[in-house]
């Protein structure tokens, strides 16, 4: 592997924060090995500013990519220092003043600052500062905090992988076609990578290796004949009144056409042969059982072409197909994206974002993957579907906040580091548990070992967990019991920074509804 292309996150301070105050935070051990992809799990209660966090990460590459546009925006508050590293080199990226030492003490309170860049401990202009290859942002929470656009091109190593269709707003149906776009744009570049990884992730899944997209076709009679001409295809826009007499206003993909036919016409050519070829290659097929025709793929045994995928999106565009589905399959029995577990889709559609985008030197930042989340897939979590799944890329680096000790049982002590965030009196403080290896723990270890919970907590209190929180994923209506476990929970001497807090709060929420 070319060592070039590695990406490390090496250190955080910040002086002065609106959210964080004064903190300073280490995201690797320097000596660690760089045989497989490195993962930092920032793990505390709600409250500690974890998803803030990786929103300061990701507006500090924003501020380093805007200056190197000619634009100098401050998009953190305070004093900052960011090191990293890419390859060899070692980068720092700070607002202290330019002439100031990187004595860290020296970040304090104050006016706007100046910013500064060093590389390998030589002053360069913050223009020349690298950043990651890409950056990454993996959450399905609603209300995540990573910066969305819709202008792709603003920040091309930026990609936003959650469910928001803006800035505040989010939707199902936006994220199952959005997977689909990225499901075929990774086969059309390299099927044989694509199979591979689903073969691991359908294993674990225990699903077969199949996957149906399916698209629902208007106007198929007129569209899909099997003999559409360019002059047919424009004439149905263009006439729109004379062929769809029951319309009292134009068809939806009408302005669509106007543009397109204005100034790329060379593209209706495109989308005509494509819409023939479906037709009379039988992709356009009935669903079992029901006589109602859809546009059918299989996207382990179809081959999809880059002109196809194009025409696809030129047919969305224009209206023509609609409303994508999934379908899975476990045991030869269809299984829609509705029909599988929260836990099931969580996994899939996260997995499919990471994997069409990932190269060496990105850096992936990954919200609360563990929502929805049987507990059994929590704890195997890290190794199995991140490790394992991205083995390859070692020059990457992961950065997991959780609120999970879970997740914790999973990690490889020599390629990564936990990071604990707790809140003590108004104050968010970080907590470096050093080089401790939690790999292969169980969960009654993880909350003794690191979160210092009495060995009262035996095995049968880590049943009741798992049980309570499987309950709250799979959104139980088993009250009786769920109450009866949080009776027992509030029992036990705990203190406010106890991690169990964590869970108790988490079961109210949902018993409140």
């Amino acid at each position: 592997m070319d060592n070039g292309n590695n990406f490390r996150l090496r250190r955080l301070v910040l002086r002065g924060n609106p959210i964080f105050s004064d903190i300073d935070i280490d995201f690797t051990d320097h000596e660690d090995s760089n045989k497989l992809p490195y993962i930092s799990l920032i793990i505390g209660p709600n409250g500690t500013g974890k998803s803030n966090l990786l929103r300061i990460i990701i507006d500090l590459f924003r501020q380093i990519y805007d200056y190197e546009e000619g634009k100098n925006i401050n998009y953190v508050s305070g004093a900052f220092y960011l090191e990293y590293s890419i390859g060899d080199e070692n980068y720092l990226y700070y607002n202290f003043g330019p002439d100031a030492n990187l004595d860290i003490v020296s970040l304090t309170k104050g006016p706007k600052r100046l910013l500064s860049a060093k590389r390998n401990g030589d002053r360069i202009k913050v223009s020349e500062l690298e950043i990651p290859k890409n950056l990454l942002a993996s959450s399905i929470m609603l209300t995540d905090k990573f910066y969305y656009t819709k202008e792709e091109d603003k920040y091309p190593y930026y990609h936003y992988l959650g469910v928001r269709t803006s800035s505040n707003q989010s939707g199902t149906l936006s994220y199952i076609r959005k997977s689909i776009e990225l499901m075929i744009e990774t086969i059309v570049n390299d099927k044989r990578a694509f199979l591979k990884k689903f073969k691991r992730i359908f294993n674990i899944l225990e699903f077969d290796l199949r996957i149906t997209i399916r698209y629902r076709i208007s106007y198929k009679d007129k569209f899909f004949s099997g003999s559409l001409t360019q002059k047919n295809f424009k004439d149905i826009f263009k006439n729109w009144k004379k062929n769809f007499p029951n319309r009292k206003t134009a068809p939806y993909g009408h302005s669509y056409f106007t543009t397109l036919q204005k100034n790329d016409p060379e593209k209706i050519k495109t989308i005509v042969g494509v819409a023939n070829k479906f037709r009379n290659e039988g992709f356009v097929r009935e669903k079992e059982g029901t006589k109602t025709e859809y546009l059918t793929f299989d996207l382990i045994d179809d081959k999809i072409s880059q002109e196809d995928w194009d025409g696809i999106n030129e047919l969305n565009k224009l209206d023509i197909l609609r409303t994508p589905s999934i379908t899975f399959y476990k045991n030869g029995i269809p299984l829609s994206y509705k029909q599988s577990s929260s836990g099931e889709q969580h996994i899939v559609t996260t997995l499919i974002g990471l994997m069409s985008k990932i190269e060496q030197g990105s850096l992936i930042l990954l919200d609360e993957p563990e929502i929805s989340l049987h507990p059994n897939w929590q704890m195997r979590y890290v190794n199995e579907f991140i490790t394992e799944l991205f083995k390859e890329y070692t020059g990457c680096h992961f950065l997991i906040a959780t609120h999970s000790h879970f997740l914790a049982s999973d990690i490889r002590g020599n390629t990564s580091k936990i990071i604990g965030l707790n809140k003590t009196q108004e104050k968010i403080e970080n907590i470096d548990f050093g080089d401790i290896d939690t790999f292969g723990w169980s969960a009654e270890q993880i909350l003794y070992k690191i979160f210092n919970v009495k060995s009262t907590r035996n095995y049968y209190l880590e049943v009741e967990l798992r049980e309570l929180l499987y309950k709250i994923s799979q959104k139980s209506q088993d009250f009786e019991k769920m109450n009866r476990i949080l009776s027992n929970l509030k029992e036990l001497e705990i203190t406010e920074s106890d991690p169990l807090n964590l869970v108790i709060n988490q079961a109210e929420r949902y018993l409140s509804r």
